[in-house]
């Protein structure tokens, strides 16, 4: 039997190393010793949307085939989008699991587009309507439902308790924003090109005066400049590679040189 409810936890390595320095009873570095690696269970949650249902009234009145569609459109949905690119092959697997005909489907759609519980953003593509259903983060879907404007009509509009009417929907500003939404998220997987270091007036004139020696000045003069960083949990001690052996911190303060 394949139990559906209770799939295996995946389990994933999380290292986890630390640099402990070593000192004597002069204060004198000795040696550093570094550890840990553990392993953690990592349960991630089962695939899900969300039903809101701060305007039930709309919910209630769905016909039943249509709720089915409503469904599965949430299943195919995106995370984090509430997105559902209907192409062919999508819309065949959606009729053969509710056994309709692609006629009826197309009709579910349209009538869906009126109740707005979706919207029709592009060509074959739809969006479940952020106030009704998401799948994700609510920061996400609280984005969306920003740039969604909406107007409520009551039954005595002279008194805003009364019961409500009508709530309509405007789609229009979110193609603009999955745009943007897109190319942001584009940009933050491109890496910032590195910016080239600004010459100093020094360097120019010796790399004009030795062209081929530049690239070996460079190197000698990072050589010279390099400092071994020993990290201790949170404590961190600055020693010259040319005084390793020999750095000491005075025995009437062993701590002072530490940087807090």
């Amino acid at each position: 039997m394949v139990d559906i409810f209770n799939t295996k936890k995946k389990q994933q390595t999380l290292k986890r190393s630390t640099t402990k320095s070593v000192l004597n009873e002069k204060g004198e570095y000795t040696a550093s010793e570094e550890v840990n690696e553990y392993k953690a269970q990592i349960d991630s949650e089962p695939h899900f949307a969300k039903v809101y249902y701060q305007d039930r009234h709309r919910l209630k009145n769905i016909a039943k085939n249509h709720i089915l569609v409503y469904l599965e459109l949430s299943f195919y949905s995106g995370y984090n989008t509430n997105q559902v690119i209907l192409n062919t092959i999508l819309k065949q697997d959606i009729c053969d699991d509710l056994t309709i005909a692609s006629s009826t489907l197309d009709n579910v759609l349209t009538e869906l587009v009126k109740q707005q519980l979706i919207a029709r953003i592009g060509k074959g593509t739809y969006l479940l309507n952020p106030y009704y259903m998401g799948k994700g983060n609510w920061s996400e879907n609280r984005k969306m439902r920003n740039n969604i404007t909406y107007n409520i009509e009551h039954v005595d509009e002279s008194n805003e308790t009364s019961p409500i009417k009508a709530i309509t929907f405007d789609f229009s500003a979110i193609p603009n924003f999955i745009k943007k939404h897109a190319t942001l998220a584009k940009n933050k997987t491109v890496h910032p090109a590195k910016q080239k270091r600004t010459k100093t007036k020094k360097t120019e004139t010796l790399e004009a005066s030795f062209p081929q020696k530049s690239s070996l000045l460079t190197k000698l003069f990072n050589l010279i400049k390099r400092r071994k960083i020993v990290k201790s949990s949170n404590t961190y001690i600055h020693i010259d590679k040319a005084n390793t052996e020999n750095s000491q911190v005075p025995a009437e303060n062993p701590t002072s040189s530490f940087p807090h």
